[in-house]
């Protein structure tokens, strides 16, 4: 299709769709405003197609999942994403993916994943990306503010927009991983926490959803307003919601003696108690040894 161009697409949905449309067919008229594909690298679309855009202020690139090289991404285009970020200067940056680097689906141990989860754990941070769009698997998780694998730990802010609160990260060095569940009928049952523990820390959010959902995305005086709902027949149920301003002058903040006080993530909690006994366990080591020496020993004599 051209800009400006019209075009009705029939479709028929599926039999184990939603009850009052499985199985019905339908007209979808779409049109075209306009093109705004600004980078199409040339590269071997077999598997698929990457490719980077701009919408208003904000840079979004569209990674081939497919494209792997030994359980990674290939270097020709991590080299071309390296290079698009580093050549943008809109004020926010996206990256959209397939294949779930983070998530709590029956994909998250697979090589491939792993793989990449691996390449671009270090490399989302260093190229400033705010937020990274995940699917593949059908649930709901959303990460903390990540570098490298693990939790940063970033200065926050409470907003009020259009009647709802959101717990805000300030300038987040690190980047936040969201993958948004399903918009039709197939859903994943959710891996056990112990099981996704052994491989990265512990999400900031986990939704297990039976239903539809889709997520929204606004960006309003330098602040992203980032929402995710269910869907079950007219009702509507927001689930989980954050924001990430980029400057803390920004935004209606909330009175800070209202603030909840933010919970370490669980990783980092139990990361925080091991080291809390092996701390005692050495203070207990020194005073038994002391009482030993001084003690024991003179009483032995």
């Amino acid at each position: 299709m051209t800009a400006g161009e019209e075009k009705d697409i029939d479709i028929t949905f599926p039999e184990d769709y939603h009850k009052e449309l499985a199985g019905k067919p339908v007209v979808f008229h779409v049109k075209l405003n306009k093109v705004t594909v600004t980078n199409v690298p040339e590269q071997d679309e077999a598997s698929g197609t990457y490719y980077s855009f701009d919408y208003n202020n904000v840079h979004i690139a569209v990674l081939n999942s497919n494209d792997i090289v030994d359980d990674k991404l290939s270097d020709k285009q991590i080299d071309w994403l390296t290079k698009d970020m580093n050549g943008s200067n809109a004020d926010w940056k996206v990256v959209s993916i397939h294949k779930a680097v983070y998530s709590n689906g029956s994909h998250y141990d697979d090589d491939d994943v792993i793989g990449m989860r691996e390449q671009l754990g270090e490399l989302m941070p260093d190229l400033d990306i705010d937020i990274v769009l995940q699917g593949h698997d059908h649930v709901y998780l959303r990460t903390f503010s990540l570098d490298g694998n693990a939790v940063v730990q970033e200065a926050k802010n409470y907003l009020k927009y259009q009647d709802e609160v959101y717990k805000t990260m300030i300038n987040p060095a690190g980047t936040t991983y969201v993958i948004s569940g399903c918009a039709g009928v197939k859903y994943y049952q959710v891996k056990d926490v112990s099981e996704t523990d052994e491989l990265f820390p512990r999400a900031a959010k986990i939704y297990d959803a039976f239903t539809s959902m889709f997520s929204s995305i606004q960006i309003k005086d330098g602040i992203l307003y980032f929402n995710a709902y269910t869907v079950d027949g007219e009702e509507v149920t927001c689930v989980d919601s954050f924001a990430i301003q980029k400057d803390a002058s920004q935004g209606d903040a909330l009175d800070p003696e209202l603030w909840p006080e933010e919970e370490l993530p669980q990783e980092e909690t139990e990361d925080l108690i091991a080291k809390i006994i092996e701390v005692f366990k050495k203070i207990i080591k020194v005073v038994w040894n002391i009482f030993n020496i001084y003690f024991i020993e003179d009483y032995v004599k």
